[in-house]
């Protein structure tokens, strides 16, 4: 099974977000161990408001999508995240930050435009 604590590879996204946040000196040898360290030290408030939106979330899908295992391990968490959560949002946000000086759709975000999807889905 995949595990994102053993190890996540970061896309050039994420990885340049990564470096906004982390700092350039953040490398594809140390990205994961310094992502998996900042996961494990979320503060306790904003670890608490991170599960319950995650839980708030989740109880309102599907209940065959409750029931897949990744679902179920997610929230078995201290506070429902992992390096592959913070790999995301790393992408999302250095995609963000390239929005507010040239607001365009990066040509990656295809995937994420519903007339895109077959009409069965």
């Amino acid at each position: 099974a995949f595990d994102p604590d053993v190890h996540v590879t970061f896309g050039s996204g994420a990885m340049k977000g990564a470096q906004c946040v982390m700092g350039e000196n953040s490398s594809d040898a140390t990205i994961h161990s310094r992502n998996l360290a900042l996961v494990r030290n979320i503060p306790q408030d904003i670890a608490r408001d991170i599960r319950l939106a995650v839980e708030g979330t989740f109880n309102n899908l599907p209940q065959e999508i409750r029931d897949l295992p990744g679902f179920l391990h997610q929230l078995e968490r201290e506070h429902c995240m992992t390096t592959l959560d913070a790999e995301v949002c790393f992408c999302w946000y250095q995609t963000v930050l390239k929005w507010r000086v040239k607001p365009t759709v990066p040509m990656s975000w295809r995937a994420f435009k519903r007339d895109a999807w077959p009409r069965d889905v």
